[in-house]
């Protein structure tokens, strides 16, 4: 007998995608973004993706602690 109710998805794959964290210096405490590109980019490239207010208010990149070894 099957388990009624919704199913979980299943494990996300990333494949050659990494995540970096940019931290935005708004005053505000929390604000931060989730950038999601190829393993490739650098932080400057990942920079480049932002729209220019967000380049002028990001205060750090990071790359994601679990994709460090993999970049």
């Amino acid at each position: 007998m099957e388990a009624l109710g919704p199913k979980p998805t299943p494990k996300r794959r990333y494949g050659n995608k990494v995540q970096w964290i940019v931290t935005l210096d708004t005053g505000r405490f929390g604000d931060w973004i989730v950038v999601e590109c190829d393993r490739s980019k650098t932080e400057q490239d990942v920079l480049k993706t932002l729209t220019r207010t967000q380049r002028r208010k990001a205060a750090s990149v990071k790359l994601v602690r679990r994709f460090e070894q993999a970049a």
